[in-house]
Parts: C-alpha cells; structure tokens; sequence
C-alpha cells in the first residue's frame, strides 16, 4: 500500500502537533505493516507519486486552501483521500489571539463569546474571501470534509464537533474512524536522572527537581501562560517553568515576560528535544495546560506517561474524557485565574492514580497507526 502524507510545507520547522502526528504514524505504518509513506509538501508532487491513500493532516484556517488543494488534485486522479483535521472549537481562540496582536491581553470571556458569536454571523454571510469567519474560509473547510473518503478525527469529542460545525458531513457516504492522538512511549517514560551529561539548558530542572510547575507548549495566547503565573501570583515559592518556542505573538510574549520578571522565580528553557522532554516532565511537580483550545494536548497525555500529574482546560476546551484527563488529572476553567489556581492546588495534594498499562498501549502511536491502516483497508 503506497500512503502520500500531504502536509504542510514548514511542518519540520515550525514543529506542531500534526508534525509529530504525522511522522510518528509514518514510523510505525513502515515498520508494522510495511506500508510505502511518502511526505508531501507540494500539490504538483501528487503526481508524480502512484498513491492508493492521499493522506491530508490538518485542516485548521491555516492549513485549509493547501488542504484543499491536495483533495482536489487527489480526486482527479482517482486517488483516495484520508483527512486527520486535527480541529477543534476554534473561534474563541481566534478572537483571544487577534485581541492579543491588538496589546489586548487575557481578555474576558464575556467579552471573547459574544465577539465570537457576532463576527461569525455577519461574516459568514458576506461574500468576503478573507478571514477566519468569512464564508469562503467555511465553504473551503466545508469541501475539504466532503472529498474524503474517510475522516479521521482523534477522539469521539472532535468527530461530534465537526459534524456540529459542518452539518452538512452528516450527509456525505464518507466513512469515519476514530484515531487517538498519542505518545511514543519509547521516549516517554518516568527519566528522574538524565542519561547523558545535563544540557547547560536543563540544569534548573535539575536544581529544582520535584518543585516546579511546568508548562511545555509554544508561549502564545491559546497557550495561556500569562494567567498560570496570574494564578500563582500569591505562591512566589513556586518555581514555574516554561519550555517551549516564544517565536508567536510578540506583544503576548512580552507581557508573560515582563509579569514573569515581576513575579520572579520563572524559567524559561526554550525548545527542547523529545528525548530531554521526558527528563523536564518527569522531574516537574505537575504539569500545567489551561488551554484555550487542543484537540488532544499532547503534552498532557506525555506528563501523563512521565508520571506526572497534570492540570488541563475543561470539557468544552479539550477531550477530557476520550483522553481520561477527569481520570487521571484536575480540569480548570482557562479563562478563570481562580480555576487555575485551584485545579493546580489539588495536583499538587491530591494524589490521582498513575495510568494503566492499558493506557500506555491504546495511547501509544503503534495502536494509532493500527487503527490508522485499518481505515485506510476501509477505502482502498
């Protein structure tokens, strides 16, 4: 079986969750079932490759006029196409991010929602051809859904979404497959000590073993680090940790900066490899995700696999319950200071049971790309 993974074309260097997604399915679709996994970043190489599967990832804004290119071109030449969207509630993320680029940090919800609900019914209706709302952007993403031969979202959450968001998929013959998102658990594991010299980088994780609160994702408004050290303004004690890029929204970085520097007690490590991950989560009193919006949250389901515990957003922000985050962790309302406060109180007294060995083989990506080959034997 000859597999095209259509991505997009700065997936290594702007390393997101569809990125590692894709290339560790790759990985295990090679070694367990033999599958021929070609990575494509351009709409012209489709052709030039005798495909079965066109594989598209992601269909975020971002990502959707390149997504729906690659089904096009797909479909004129009869070749089937498999679609991870990697999707979620995206509208208030996007009314806090574009607040944020305006200097307008951590902005309420009941400013975000209303703000949300009002742009989305204007502009849906005009013929505008740009912005997240307009409806070419939902037309576009709306297509894209109908030309797959099968949708692949990562949990049961994600597949009621899309199908609420676009109701029209209701109606399509395509077929539907649940795929977790998930960890190598080769690499993630509970690593107190670092088997290698320590990276100059890491020897705070090594100084403040089992003190600090992590937060390891990419400093950005979605992201929420400005109301974690928000929420433990009044525990100077704490030492907070943040390992990630701050390449994003400059004005947003500045800020969690400037309150971090006034707090004091904050780290910040930059990127790391996955291979010292396992090092940072495993050493870190809990790990700390109030996120505005992840259709998994990779980094929790890795602390989870590090021993640790975790704090993540509720519900209505992430698949509490596919992931069993409510199992294994403590939920928290991202937009309220309060909430995360307390959610990060109870991980650090509360203690939860560590996961099962179960666990660690359905969330691993060996059973992702089972279930993933599956659905491609359900179109080809």
């Amino acid at each position: 079986m000859n597999i095209g993974f259509a991505v997009r074309s700065d997936f290594l260097t702007r390393m997101g969750g569809d990125s590692v997604q894709l290339l560790n399915t790759k990985k295990y679709l090679e070694d367990d079932f033999g599958v021929q996994c070609t990575i494509i970043t351009s709409v012209d190489d489709v052709r030039n490759e005798s495909l079965d599967v066109l594989h598209i990832f992601n269909m975020q804004p971002q990502t959707v006029d390149d997504g729906l290119k690659y089904a096009e071109m797909a479909r004129k030449l009869n070749i089937k196409v498999a679609l991870s969207p990697i999707y979620w509630r995206l509208d208030e993320s996007f009314i806090i991010g574009a607040f944020s680029r305006r200097g307008l940090i951590d902005v309420s919800r009941k400013v975000v929602t209303p703000t949300s609900i009002l742009l989305r019914s204007i502009l849906r209706h005009l013929p505008t051809k740009k912005g997240f709302f307009s409806r070419d952007a939902y037309q576009k993403a709306n297509k894209l859904l109908s030309y797959a031969n099968i949708i692949l979202p990562n949990s049961p959450e994600e597949k009621q979404i899309l199908q609420e968001t676009f109701p029209s998929v209701l109606n399509l013959d395509s077929k539907w497959a649940v795929v977790p998102n998930s960890v190598d658990k080769e690499k993630f594991y509970q690593q107190k000590n670092f088997s290698r010299d320590l990276p100059k980088k890491l020897e705070v994780i090594s100084s403040l073993s089992g003190k600090y609160i992590l937060c390891a994702a990419r400093i950005e408004p979605l992201k929420n680090q400005l109301r974690i050290l928000k929420a433990l303004k009044k525990y100077p004690d704490l030492p907070v940790v943040f390992v990630g890029s701050d390449k994003g929204d400059a004005k947003y970085n500045s800020a969690v900066k400037k309150y971090a520097e006034k707090r004091g007690n904050t780290f910040f490590i930059g990127e790391v490899s996955q291979e010292e991950m396992a090092f940072v989560y495993s050493n870190a009193a809990v790990h700390v995700l109030p996120s505005f919006q992840e259709s998994s949250g990779l980094a929790s389901i890795e602390s989870l696999f590090c021993g640790t515990p975790i704090v993540t957003s509720s519900a209505y922000f992430c698949p509490v319950k596919f992931y069993k985050f409510d199992e294994y962790g403590y939920q928290c309302n991202p937009y309220k200071i309060a909430s995360i406060t307390e959610s990060i109180s109870s991980a650090l007294s509360q203690s939860k049971p560590k996961i099962s060995d179960d666990y660690r083989s359905f969330f691993s990506y060996r059973n992702a790309a089972l279930h993933t080959y599956e659905a491609y034997k359900e179109i080809v």
